[in-house]
């Protein structure tokens, strides 16, 4: 879950408390992928790779916050014990 509406971008694993205004669907490798920077969102969306629910405006605004959040995704892998699915 991204939160964008603090001053600073939230980033949390496994929140289901929040309802959200966008959603993004995609299969597991192209999520797994994406989350260590190796997928194009505006790429993925054109090609269908990725499918995203809501107001475009707010989908745009998801652009500036993923790279920092790039670096959260390996450390719960590891964190979690899945050091081996690390790319």
């Amino acid at each position: 879950t991204v939160d964008l509406r603090g001053e600073k971008p939230l980033v949390t694993f496994n929140d289901s408390t929040k309802p959200p205004d966008v959603e993004m669907k995609m299969k597991a490798d192209i999520a797994h992928r994406f989350w260590f920077g190796k997928v194009n969102l505006m790429v993925a969306l054109v090609r269908r790779e990725m499918v995203a629910k809501g107001p475009i405006p707010k989908i745009l605004k998801l652009l500036p916050v993923i790279k920092p959040a790039y670096e959260l995704y390996p450390k719960y892998l590891k964190e979690k014990g899945f050091s081996s699915y690390l790319l």
